[in-house]
């Protein structure tokens, strides 16, 4: 980790090694500045906070493909950009209403209600609960399925392009992928 700032070094090595105290310092120290930068890309506060959040559970889940050959802040940089048009993308197959009825005389007004899909606070509370428990499963999984699952949600990549980064056959790298999916549905249900 020669380019990585001595601080952030340790924290990295911490958050490795499993502290979620460690994790929780690195993004008390990156979060106001990767917010700032995802809102200067999403333009919509909600937006931005959801990347955020993402951001920082790829960051936790692919922590340890972190190589250190950047600043800590510059890898986070790359995940909240990514993120950022992830949410952009998503947003735009959003289908979008129009409101207002231009002017005609004698036409009808008609009134409808709108659904919010948007979350509730309970559950976005529960969404939060389920992300952590899930957090939890992945820190307790073997090397083997920990690196397998990050790698899936950290780079989207194929199955041939995990059996590559693995070093292993794609049939080796389906079947780790699928063990720590089972160990993850499991430890989620209790």
């Amino acid at each position: 980790m020669e380019h990585i700032g001595r601080r952030d070094g340790e924290l990295v090595a911490a958050a490795r090694a499993g502290s979620g105290a460690a994790f929780d310092e690195l993004q008390r120290l990156y979060s106001y500045r990767l917010y700032k930068r995802i809102l200067s890309i999403t333009r919509n506060r909600e937006d931005a906070e959801d990347a955020l959040q993402n951001t920082f559970l790829r960051a936790f889940v692919a922590i340890d493909s972190f190589e250190g050959k950047s600043q800590f802040f510059t890898w986070l940089s790359r995940i909240a950009i990514n993120s950022a048009l992830m949410t952009i993308r998503r947003r735009r197959t959003r289908v979008e209403v129009r409101l207002q009825q231009s002017p005609e005389s004698g036409a009808d007004v008609h009134t409808f209600d709108i659904y919010d899909t948007a979350p509730n606070p309970e559950e976005i509370c529960d969404l939060k609960q389920r992300r952590n428990r899930m957090f939890s499963a992945i820190e307790r999984l073997d090397p083997k399925s920990r690196n397998a699952i990050w790698i899936w949600v950290s780079q989207e990549c194929s199955m041939k392009q995990m059996a590559h980064t693995l070093d292993v056959s794609s049939a080796a790298a389906k079947s780790r992928l699928l063990r720590a999916r089972k160990k993850l549905i499991q430890r989620s249900a209790v």
